[in-house]
């Protein structure tokens, strides 16, 4: 009895009888392409589109698309096309709009004067790097989304520079915001990060973390350096639970260094350096925070106030000098100080408004001792 012969799908494509995958490509703009979006709208999982220096006046759709590159040749830029209405009134539209699909990637483009530079809904994958967003209402925009990523870009002027809405594991690193009006940098979801990011002036926060009706859990916020905020440099807000902030450089804050709301828990502060401040260099609510190797230094209200919600947390090895106000205020109970350094401030340097054994004290060093 002969045997089956048992071909492979390579072998029957090699025969004709099976289709092949279609070869990825570098699709070029303009060379083979007028617009982007004819490139995109002819690729292929594995493709490139490649953009010659120049300004593209158009919107790009990537509606259920999955491992494309659009990757800018030189000074690329890609802005709204020019308003129906010359005189003005007319919403601009986002740029790039990403919904579903991923492993999208945008690399070395300026993306200008949209609503939104970059949105990105239901998608997992997707990239930005090296980009810069001009004069947007919001830079980029992901949502309900996994795995993504913002690396080594800016965003200058607008609304708010980066927000991540609901998302799970995503990151962004490396990227700078300057001069946007309400937060630098928003995050709501779970197991985000923020790393190595700078701010500067023109923020309401830089660095928001948690907003109503947003679930936000585990969020790690480390090294990023955020100047002259008018407001508040880092917010930690809206039932926010788990946050890590560690290693932050914060000067110039004209409100608080870093504020955690009331109804937050489970916070770390770490290793944070928090100077000239216009109100409070820490101002804390919530529970069970471990506040750790902080430095606060000429706060223009108290270095660090611990409110009434404030319960329950451990404070170690903090350094907290020549605040304008007091160095130490608690109105939290339930807490253990220990190992802190206070000194050279304008009210006492400890003023524990809280009943005698509500919170425990131990070997710190308040008002002399350098």
């Amino acid at each position: 009895m002969s045997r089956p012969i048992l071909l492979t799908a390579a072998a029957l494509a090699a025969a004709g009888l099976f289709p092949a995958e279609a070869t990825a490509a570098k699709r070029k703009v303009p060379g083979q392409y007028e617009t982007i979006q004819a490139a995109v709208d002819a690729s292929v999982p594995g493709d490139v589109v490649l953009l010659s220096a120049g300004t593209y006046h158009e919107t790009v759709d990537l509606l259920g698309v999955e491992d494309l590159t659009i990757r800018g040749k030189g000074k690329v830029v890609v802005e709204s096309p020019p308003p129906a209405m010359p005189e003005g009134g007319e919403v601009p539209p986002t740029i790039f709009t990403v919904v579903g699909g991923g492993a999208i990637r945008l690399e070395r483009l300026t993306i200008r004067d949209g609503l939104t530079g970059l949105d990105v809904k239901g998608a997992y994958g997707v990239e930005v790097d090296d980009c810069v967003f001009v004069d947007c209402v919001t830079g980029v925009r992901i949502e309900a989304s996994a795995a993504c990523r913002v690396r080594d870009s800016r965003t200058v002027r607008g609304t708010t520079g980066v927000r991540l809405v609901g998302t799970n594991g995503c990151h962004v690193e490396g990227t700078r915001v300057k001069d946007v009006v309400n937060d630098g940098i928003s995050v709501s979801g779970l197991q985000n990060t923020v790393s190595n990011c700078r701010v500067d002036g023109g923020t309401q926060s830089g660095v928001r973390v948690g907003r109503i009706g947003e679930a936000t859990e585990g969020t790690l916020v480390v090294g990023v350096r955020i100047r002259k905020a008018p407001g508040i440099a880092i917010r930690v807000t809206d039932g926010a639970l788990f946050t890590t902030i560690v290693d932050a450089s914060i000067v110039g804050a004209g409100q608080e260094g870093i504020q955690v709301q009331s109804g937050t828990a489970g916070h770390v502060l770490a290793d944070n350096v928090v100077r000239k401040t216009g109100h409070h260099g820490l101002l804390l609510g919530g529970e069970e925070l471990l506040v750790s190797g902080n430095r606060v230094e000429k706060a223009g209200d108290c270095g660090v106030r611990v409110l009434s919600d404030g319960d329950h947390g451990s404070y170690v090895a903090n350094r907290i000098r020549k605040s304008a106000a007091e160095g130490l205020q608690v109105f939290g109970t339930g807490n253990s100080f220990h190992g802190n350094r206070v000194r050279k401030s304008g009210g006492p340097d400890l003023d524990d408004q809280t009943a005698p054994g509500a919170n425990v004290f131990s070997d710190n060093v308040f008002g002399s001792g350098g």
